[in-house]
């Protein structure tokens, strides 16, 4: 056999694909500017012969195109929000909150007038009608850019980047049901492949399986997790379980195992090619089926790759393969770059080839085994903890244990949920699956509840992340080359990224409004206690008070604060003061203007008005 990629000649082209859709998505210039520099910039090197940077310079140009093509339209806000119009388009996305639906629609006609179709998110203050993905929609509303609709807050809800990651382009807050009409119903590919995932999800809920563990096999196997129990959820989230609720390499590997069970007879009468090959479809029929996430793309790729390599009698570099998979979903699908299962699961793979692979030069069996599951869960762990982390605020504690016996209970479950299912919920699959769910569930459990469990309020700069990771390299490049020096710099590198971590140094006062749809508040922070002042009364003004500590809690952790009060009359303290309608925080000064309220002559001009409900402008 030959080995067509001795290294791992990918890398760079998969940074400058990475560096050109950057540039198309974030430059204030056109795509256009940016590809044809990069083209230009290819000619002269190749004519210069550096074919190597003409040929990344040509990646780049590709990468620039790709973003520039997939960017979103950007509605004309100037007209859709300063005015209410009539938008119809299709739901592709239904997520149900409380009694609200957010949907994620897309958008082609305003007023009876064809667009350019945009996406656009849309918050449907009702839970009726109900929603489906494929229902064609007109709604009444105001849009919003995703800047004017991101929280002010820090450390709440990315609205912006949740937009960017789902090429969103507008937001349509606070619709109401009389605002809101169903027209029709036009399902798509990703609609009809989630009718089949719900219909295989139906049936295995159906299989007689214990309701639990029915649940958690439809989970594991068609990602459909809208009957899982939130407490089971929980226990997982604490125990760092989380990414195996999620489908990715590991439940690919299990199903490629059961799929190249049930073609092994081709193996034996001498068409082991067929048997790959046919494993090879059904994998992309069941990255279809499932969604295409960003995980299990990047899982069948690889496996493809593997299998393709040994149809054809090649070698094949497992990093190569990771940068392959990485190269054709960001050509394909460029926005896959600023999503979070994206992220995580590309560097978990990587952090797993970079630092598991000592663990399996030990001689002695008996010990090899168990050192590659530790070996395995920590490098992982190493490789995506930070980035999780500055995403979700937490960290579980209790990760090793819980993934060293994971790694031995989920290829039974699922395997296990599989055949009860086949063989319809009865008969020694369905009591051995019910066994191993009782353990698995048991053991998150425990786990969640036992020492410190999850470790939540984490926050730091992203800029740790950078010399973290530059760290990583430098103590892989450490263990490959055998140098010291490369460990001494990856040392100095963790020190400077615990430094930046630590570097947040908040003040003594702070205030910001707090987003309130109904009302104006802000939060006002003086020292460890937080105060709401607000202009809304009764029961509107309790809801907020349940409400904004809950929103603002990771804000309100890392500042350190224990007590959260409505502002009263009367209050006065160095940076606050509430006397009736008028507030004043820290140097601002706010006049609150609601039912029969006027300004008296002797008012100092205040720098903010308030205007409540209820305020009538006098003649």
């Amino acid at each position: 056999m030959e080995t067509r990629l001795p290294a791992v000649p990918l890398l760079l082209p998969l940074g400058a694909l990475a560096a050109g859709i950057l540039a198309a998505v974030f430059a204030d210039i056109n795509f256009g500017w940016i590809a044809g520099g990069g083209a230009a910039g290819a000619v002269a090197a190749i004519i210069m012969h550096a074919r190597g940077m003409g040929a990344l310079l040509l990646v780049f140009a590709s990468g620039a195109i790709s973003g520039g093509l997939s960017k979103p339209p950007q509605p004309d806000f100037a007209t859709f929000s300063a005015r209410e119009c009539l938008f119809s388009g299709r739901v592709s996305e239904v997520k149900c909150v409380d009694v609200s639906q957010y949907l994620t629609v897309r958008v082609d006609s305003v007023g009876g007038f064809p667009v350019r179709p945009f996406r656009a998110r849309v918050c449907l203050e009702s839970a009726t009608p109900p929603v489906s993905p494929g229902d064609m929609i007109r709604f009444r509303a105001m849009l919003q850019s995703p800047k004017e609709a991101a929280g002010r807050l820090p450390s709440v809800t990315d609205i912006e980047g949740w937009c960017l990651r789902n090429r969103v382009a507008a937001i349509a807050p606070d619709i109401h049901a009389d605002d809101f009409y169903i027209t029709g119903y036009s399902p798509g590919t990703d609609t009809r492949m989630e009718q089949w995932r719900f219909r295989v999800s139906d049936a295995i809920l159906a299989s007689g399986l214990s309701p639990g563990c029915a649940e958690l096999t439809a989970a594991l196997v068609t990602g459909d997790r809208r009957f899982l129990d939130p407490d089971l959820q929980k226990d997982f989230r604490g125990a760092g379980l989380a990414h195996v609720l999620a489908l990715s390499g590991t439940h690919i590997a299990i199903i490629a195992f059961i799929v190249s069970l049930i073609f092994f007879p081709l193996r034996l009468v001498g068409l082991r090619h067929w048997q790959s090959a046919l494993t090879i479809t059904l994998l992309w029929g069941y990255a279809l089926f499932t969604g295409m996430a960003p995980s299990v793309v990047r899982a069948v790729i690889m496996a493809s790759m593997i299998m393709g390599a040994h149809i054809f009698r090649r070698n094949t570099v497992p990093f190569n393969s990771l940068c392959a998979a990485a190269l054709l979903i960001l050509l394909f699908r460029p926005y896959d770059i600023f999503s979070i299962g994206f992220q995580l699961t590309f560097l978990a793979v990587a952090g797993i080839l970079m630092f598991a692979w000592p663990a399996s030069s030990i001689r002695r069996a008996w010990l090899r085994v168990p050192a590659q599951w530790v070996a395995l869960s920590l490098s992982a762990v190493v490789a995506t903890a930070p980035l999780a982390a500055w995403y979700f605020h937490t960290f579980p504690s209790n990760f090793l244990i819980s993934n060293i016996v994971m790694a031995v209970l989920l290829p039974l479950f699922m395997a296990g949920g599989i055949l009860a299912t086949i063989s319809g919920g009865t008969g020694i699959f369905a009591e051995a699956t019910n066994s191993v769910f009782g353990l698995c569930a048991g053991m998150a459990h425990t786990l969640s509840n036992a020492g410190a469990g999850e470790i939540d309020g984490i926050i730091f700069t992203p800029w740790a992340l950078l010399p973290y990771y530059i760290a990583l390299i430098s103590f892989w490049l450490a263990m490959k080359k055998r140098r010291v020096a490369f460990a001494v710099n990856g040392l100095l590198l963790l020190v400077f990224a615990v430094f930046l971590t630590g570097l947040p140094a908040y003040p003594a006062f702070e205030a910001y409004p707090a987003g309130n749809r109904y009302a104006t508040v802000i939060l006002a922070r003086e020292g460890n206690t937080a105060y709401i002042f607000t202009d809304a009364s009764g029961g509107s003004a309790d809801f907020i008070k349940r409400t904004v500590p809950y929103t603002a809690a990771d804000y309100l952790r890392t500042r350190g604060v224990d007590t959260v009060r409505m502002a009263y009359d009367g209050l006065a303290t160095e940076s606050l003061r509430c006397s009736g309608r008028e507030w004043t925080i820290g140097k601002s000064r706010y006049l609150v203007l609601g039912k029969g309220a006027l300004m008296q002559p002797n008012d100092i001009a205040p720098d903010f008005l308030v205007i409540s409900q209820g305020f009538v402008m006098p003649a």
